[in-house]
């Protein structure tokens, strides 16, 4: 069995996972493919993947060929992705859509939690500067950031309570 010449130390990321479970099944993924905003990838080279894994015209073609279709820093990084789950057992359809569901999701929170630090730090340099235009800026900022979150949130249920369920009297 050869081995990847690449060293395993460094660990997946969740957008590379991501990433790797569109590419490995881009007919079970395309929905969530469709999904993921761009800005969320901070890899410059899965931004343009997602771009070619959701361009309409190439829904045909395999994650073979598409990748073979690539330029070669592209086609590296797809064929490394490719690689970290060589030899892995298939999975049922359902359980491939839900981890990609998942995954999803779970970019969604680091990004969020990435932003919100970032906007924060923010807001606390602008305190202590005493820059009100710039704390207003960034609290608007916050306020939208935190709206698109709740984008994020279970539906609610119908049979348990949790903070969004109406107050009963």
């Amino acid at each position: 069995a050869s081995q990847s010449t690449q060293p395993k130390s460094r660990s997946r990321s969740t957008e590379d996972h991501l990433l790797t479970l569109l590419l490995r099944h881009r007919e079970l993924t395309r929905g969530v493919a469709e999904r993921i905003p761009p800005d969320d990838l901070l890899d410059a080279r899965n931004r343009e993947l997602l771009r070619y894994l959701t361009d309409p015209n190439l829904l045909p073609l395999t994650a073979e060929q598409v990748v073979a279709g690539l330029d070669d820093e592209l086609a590296d990084h797809a064929e490394a992705l490719m690689l970290d789950v060589a030899g892995q057992p298939e999975q049922y359809p359902g359980q491939v859509q839900r981890e990609a569901a998942q995954t999803l999701e779970k970019l969604g929170r680091e990004r969020y939690a990435f932003l919100s630090r970032q906007i924060q730090a923010g807001i606390e340099a602008a305190v202590r500067e005493e820059d009100g235009e710039t704390m207003v800026a960034l609290r608007d900022q916050l306020l939208a950031l935190a709206e698109r979150h709740r984008e994020l949130y279970p539906p609610v249920s119908p049979y348990f309570r949790d903070s969004r369920s109406p107050v009963q009297h």
